[in-house]
Formats: C-alpha cells, structure tokens, sequence
C-alpha cells in the first residue's frame, strides 16, 4: 500500500480513535439503551421541560451513534476496495478510492472540530450555571 494512503489511513484512525473517546464509546450504547428505557416512561411527559431536554439527548446520541459507526464502516470498506485494487492492478480503481479517502479523512477531520467544540461549549455553559 502507498505511503500517502497509509499515512491518511493512520490520520483517519487518529481522528476516529478521538471521536470514539469523545463519544464515549464503550458505554455509549448502553447509555442510549438507559434514555430508551426513560423516554418510555408513561410518565415521561408530566413534565415537559424535562422530557424534552431528555429526547433531544436521546435523539444526539442515537444520531453520534450512527454517525461514528458509518464513519468505521467506510474506513474498513475503503481500506479493503484499495488493497484489492492494488492486488488487481487496477489504477482507475486506485485512483477512486484515493479520492473517497481524502473525502473521508475532511469528513471525519470536521466531526471531530464538531465534537470539540461542542465539548467547548458544554464546558463553557456548565461553568456558567
């Protein structure tokens, strides 16, 4: 495999490995399976204020969730469709998943700016309470 394609294979390891970290990644489907349970409490909605902030916690994990997984998903994919390429000879081939792995590597370089920030932004209101 080429150089380039290894050092952006590793880039994109690192930003998901950070993702993965900020997500909480070992417990964060057991904490979405937790907010299912609450949110199909009966009495969820006597108060509205609260079930709302709880569905919209719900809602952000469930969509990180599916998100990080999509994220690996395609770095296994792509990872793969290269070496075959490789092994095949195919450079158009090539070529493609070079361009899907640049593509990949801005996409997950700007979710991993969003999860900082969005930890910025919880520092900032929690210390703000």
């Amino acid at each position: 495999m080429k150089a380039e394609i290894e050092n952006t294979i590793l880039a994109i390891s690192k930003s998901l490995d950070l993702l993965s970290k900020r997500l909480n990644w070992d417990t964060a489907e057991l904490k979405l399976e937790e907010l299912d349970v609450l949110c199909e409490d009966s009495n969820l909605w006597s108060n509205p204020v609260n079930a709302k902030k709880l569905m919209r916690e719900r809602q952000l994990l469930s969509d990180n969730i599916v998100s990080f997984k999509s994220l690996l998903v395609e770095l296994q994919d792509l990872t793969e469709l290269y070496k075959m390429a490789e092994l095949e000879n195919d450079q158009p081939l090539q070529d493609e998943t070079e361009i899907a792995f640049r593509k990949l590597k801005k996409l997950v370089r700007l979710k991993e700016t969003e999860a900082l920030l969005n930890g910025e932004a919880n520092l900032r209101s929690m210390r703000n309470l």
